[in-house]
């Protein structure tokens, strides 16, 4: 399965799709620490 992080152009494709121009990206990931504590991180593109 491919990871949508991984995907290129995605706000290009997003405008050529809906005409909405795409100002930020922000991906949500949910981790768990080694310390087995959960975390949400947000990778700003």
């Amino acid at each position: 399965d491919a990871s949508i992080v991984s995907e290129d152009h995605l706000d290009k494709r997003w405008q050529a799709l809906t005409g909405e121009v795409v100002e930020e990206v922000m991906f949500l990931s949910k981790h768990t620490a080694v310390s087995n504590k959960p975390a949400l991180t947000v990778h700003p593109i």
